[in-house]
């Protein structure tokens, strides 16, 4: 078995496996990339939320509320506030 470890049989072999790991891992690196594409996205979405006066103003009926807490809750989810997270969602964070 040896005898077949040339540097070229060696070359060769490397050049199949970075094939095959290319094909292997391509579809996947597009799957993260268009995720990604998609969270930068969100997270721009969010952002702009942020700064609409017209969104974070104050409750005064339970239906202005349950909006004001959802929209609470959607913002620390994608901060990765588990706090505020954990207090929007009715929660109790030690």
């Amino acid at each position: 078995m040896t005898e077949n470890l040339t540097p070229e049989t060696l070359r060769k072999d490397a050049a199949l496996t970075r094939m095959w790991l290319a094909g292997w891992v391509e579809p996947y690196a597009s799957a993260w990339e268009a995720d990604r594409r998609r969270l930068e996205a969100l997270v721009a979405a969010v952002n702009n939320q942020v700064e609409d006066e017209g969104l974070w103003f104050i409750a005064e009926t339970a239906p202005e509320a349950y909006l004001q807490n959802a929209l609470r809750l959607l913002h620390a989810l994608v901060e990765g506030d588990d706090f505020m997270a954990a207090l929007a969602a009715g929660e109790e964070k030690s």
